[in-house]
């Protein structure tokens, strides 16, 4: 049976909100050839302000469903300082006849600057829009929106105030029960809370999907960090913060890491412990981070997420 190749091609918009006069990089007119045994995939590549742009590319062999296909080594136009023009390619061995073959390609500017998906208002947004509007800042990253600040919303509690179920009350911690941290790091949320912290419309991550936001920061936890802070680059628009945790239960009841690590809820629970959680870390002083499983009762940061468009 012949293979079945479909190409997507995808933009990445690495933008930022503060910055809307730069344009994120454009892919288009992506084609292909198979002969049985290699894949040759042809696109042009378009930025308004930059002449050179770095080109990822991702597959999948099961139509789409996941994206974590090994393609082993790729060559032609794709790594980091490809120019831009038309009718680049890039070439890979493929040999499964019976795959519904789907590519995504790409394309980083590597400048932060461009392209929102609106502002949320909400009263604990951490900017003010004038007549005392506040709002959250969002961010476009692959096929998803996310809100770039910390949530910060529902009612201050001190350690150990928040109810675990039961109950639809928005509440949070500030790290050290001082709110003078949610103003700067936003709320720390216990799992049950976490999942009705975000705005009509927006949802928790999926631990899958910040595994889709790592990827397109290329594995690199600087591109995710807010610039120049431990040593972020923040080239992904996301801004991260490191915020902490608050840990509740096991001996341990205390606030930890600000400004050494910041942890992140998932919608996604432990299939071994449905006490837990996974959360996403950032971490100081490397560029590298990970996922891992935290205590529902354990509070963390919350970043909100939609599809875009």
């Amino acid at each position: 049976m012949k293979a079945i190749i479909q190409i997507f091609a995808a933009i990445l918009f690495v933008s930022s909100v503060y910055f809307a006069q730069n344009t994120s990089p454009v892919v288009s007119n992506v084609s292909f050839n198979y002969d049985g045994a290699h894949v040759t995939v042809t696109y042009d590549v378009t930025d308004a302000e930059q002449s050179t742009v770095t080109i990822r590319m991702k597959v999948s062999t099961d139509g789409g469903s996941s994206w974590g296909y090994n393609y082993g080594t790729a060559t032609g136009d794709i790594g980091e300082n490809i120019s831009t023009g038309t009718g680049k390619t890039i070439t890979f061995d493929f040999s499964n006849n019976n795959a519904t073959l789907k590519i995504r390609i790409i394309a980083y500017d590597e400048t932060a600057g461009g392209t929102d998906c609106g502002k949320v208002y909400d009263d604990t947004g951490p900017h003010e829009d004038g007549d005392d509007n506040y709002y959250y800042a969002t961010i476009v990253i692959g096929d998803k929106c996310w809100i770039k600040d910390n949530i910060n919303t529902g009612t201050r509690v001190d350690a150990n105030g928040q109810e675990t179920s039961g109950s639809t009350a928005k509440e949070k911690y500030c790290y050290n029960d001082d709110p003078n941290y949610c103003n700067t790091y936003g709320g720390l949320y216990i799992w049950e809370k976490a999942k009705i912290a975000c705005p009509d419309g927006w949802r928790l991550p999926t631990k899958e999907e910040y595994q889709e936001l790592l990827d397109y920061a290329r594995n690199s936890g600087n591109e995710l960090k807010r610039s120049g802070s431990h040593g972020g680059t923040d080239v992904s628009g996301f801004d991260g913060l490191l915020g902490g945790y608050h840990g509740h239960g096991s001996n341990v009841d205390e606030y930890n890491y600000v400004e050494d690590a910041g942890y992140f809820w998932t919608i996604t629970e432990n299939p071994d412990d449905n006490t837990e959680a996974t959360v996403f870390k950032l971490h100081d002083g490397d560029n590298t981070e990970f996922s891992d499983v935290m205590k529902k009762t354990h509070a963390a940061s919350v970043r909100c997420i939609k599809d875009w468009p």
